[in-house]
């Protein structure tokens, strides 16, 4: 099966999860990464904010400031094309609507390189390999960082009806 077919089927499963159910699966999600967080060193996270029934980050993002840990999000750089860079969360007073009408930091937000990333995705296999939306953007945010000698840790988040047996 193709990349598309596969985030077709993957999106309509996670599109189709009913909202308690997510709201049980997301708790049982961060408590894991809560302790995945405590095991791994790092001041700058960076989170995302929902998009397409990804897992919720929103209420999380409050949580993980009160633990002392500063908050990036991305801002897609280029459109479609393009890469990520990360900005200091300051508050739902400083976003704006950026592309695909993803709320990204304002232009009082600075710049800031993540040591942890939390990053959406489509889909996953055993292997931790990540299925992305197909336009790159943390695919090239990850290579442009490594080359740049920018250390960071990744952890993918979603739920197992997003998993794959292997990914092409």
């Amino acid at each position: 099966m193709d990349k598309n077919r596969i985030r077709q089927d993957i999106l309509s499963k996670r599109l189709a999860i009913p909202p308690t159910i997510k709201k049980t699966w997301e708790a049982s999600i961060f408590k894991n990464l809560k302790a995945v967080l405590s095991r791994v060193q790092g001041g700058v996270l960076s989170l995302y904010l929902s998009f397409r029934g990804e897992v919720e980050t929103e209420n999380f993002l409050d949580d993980l400031q009160r633990q002392g840990y500063k908050i990036a999000l991305p801002k897609v750089i280029g459109g479609q094309k393009g890469h990520l860079k990360f900005f200091e969360y300051k508050g739902p007073d400083h976003m704006a609507e950026g592309f695909m009408g993803i709320l990204e930091p304002d232009e009082t937000c600075p710049e800031v390189l993540p040591d942890i990333m939390i990053v959406p995705l489509v889909g996953f296999d055993k292997n931790c390999n990540r299925l992305g939306y197909g336009a790159g953007h943390h695919d090239k945010t990850f290579d442009r960082l490594k080359t740049e000698g920018h250390d960071f840790v990744t952890i993918g988040v979603a739920y197992e009806c997003q998993k794959c047996e292997s990914l092409p």
